[in-house]
């Protein structure tokens, strides 16, 4: 954490206090799952090069799941956050960090193409986007066995 007078536009930007409040609002949407899934499970281009469509209800569910963790509601994730929570187990092998740390940011890239994060400018952080929270939110929510006539 930093403690000079220098970081403290981080914590009094005029921004900060609407984006708050939009991490922790509800939301009162009628747009069907079926018409999110449609938008994602569609492949993108981004920066000239094209990204492959998501699969939220099989292998990217947990990659969801990561970043909708309440911890990074406020300050954004770091490659580095999603890291110790895809790989626990910490190694001193510098290539091996390298290829987690590689597989990582074509997560990020992937979930930047669909527009679900969004960079922090000046940063190392991302953050949900609005559409993406509300996106993340359903697709969970369906696939939750705890709710009746949810997905497995």
């Amino acid at each position: 954490m930093y403690e000079s007078i220098t970081s403290f536009f981080r914590f009094s930007s005029p921004t900060k206090p609407q984006h708050d409040l939009d991490a922790f609002a509800t939301v009162d949407d009628s747009t069907t799952l079926a018409e999110l899934l449609q938008r994602l499970e569609q492949p993108r281009q981004w920066h000239g090069r094209s990204v492959r469509a998501l699969r939220p209800l099989a292998d990217d569910r947990a990659l969801l799941s990561a970043i909708n963790h309440g911890e990074f509601a406020l300050n954004g994730f770091r490659n580095r956050d999603l890291r110790t929570l895809f790989f626990p187990q910490t190694t001193n092998d510098k290539e091996q960090v390298r290829r987690h740390s590689a597989w990582i940011s074509r997560k990020l890239r992937l979930l930047r193409a669909h527009a679900l994060i969004t960079k922090i400018r000046g940063t190392h952080r991302y953050r949900l986007t609005s559409t993406g929270r509300k996106t993340i939110v359903a697709i969970l929510s369906a696939c939750d066995p705890r709710l009746p006539n949810s997905r497995p």
